[in-house]
């Protein structure tokens, strides 16, 4: 049974690549670990698979998260590309652009790695805290 579900989670939105590309749709990623560029598509640089997959109450394996950001791209896209075009925005468009481009320092790898970093000290603290109580008091070792 094939998922219709996407797999291919784009941290850099292809909205957003294709204002790089040239003529044929292709832009150039550069490799600086290996010095080399290769021309590619929006659709093939910029994502990792399944980065945005989670399980959530009612769903394992939920694309809940990259849903939105595709609903929040359909949104903005347009207006970055309105901005380029006309170099100008009302106020609530720009707000609009601002809130896109807050998102898209959220949505990195670099970022992820933050968040699952501080979420583990936050954890290993909250363990340790409640060790210490529970060593504390036998009710709460008890239900430990």
């Amino acid at each position: 049974m094939t998922s219709n579900k996407p797999s291919k989670h784009h941290y850099v939105p292809q909205g957003y690549l294709r204002g790089f590309t040239e003529t044929n749709s292709s832009l150039f990623v550069a490799n600086k670990e290996y010095g080399s560029i290769r021309p590619t598509s929006p659709k093939g640089v910029g994502y990792i698979k399944d980065f945005y997959t989670v399980d959530t109450i009612d769903e394992k394996d939920s694309t809940e998260v990259e849903e939105s950001f595709g609903k929040v791209e359909t949104i903005c896209i347009p207006l970055l590309e309105k901005l380029v075009n006309a170099r100008d925005l009302p106020n609530a468009e720009w707000a609009d652009v601002a809130i896109y481009m807050a998102l898209q320092y959220g949505r990195t790898p670099h970022m992820r790695e933050k968040m699952d970093s501080t979420a583990l000290i936050s954890v290993n603290d909250y363990i340790k805290e409640t060790l210490a109580e529970a060593l504390n008091d036998p009710i709460k070792y008890a239900e430990l």
